[in-house]
């Protein structure tokens, strides 16, 4: 079990295709759309989009530095 889920070593930017994995109960539809992502990488939650959809690498680049930087300020 990791504890800072949101450390730069756990998170990085790349292009995902979409998933359409259907509705959750009282959630709603639970999948994402093809895009740029931020997402992570620890064993615990590998390849789960911790972002929106992003129209380019450059904002999910972006993204990720002011992830890491609020992570820093807030010390988690």
């Amino acid at each position: 079990m990791v504890e800072e889920h949101n450390s730069g070593q756990w998170l990085r930017v790349e292009y995902l295709a979409g998933s359409q994995r259907g509705r959750g109960r009282g959630r709603g539809y639970f999948g994402y759309r093809p895009g740029w992502y931020v997402t992570r990488t620890c064993p615990c939650h590998p390849g789960v989009p911790v972002t929106i959809t992003l129209a380019s690498e450059a904002a999910a680049e972006r993204a990720m530095v002011a992830l890491i930087r609020a992570a820093e300020v807030l010390g988690t």
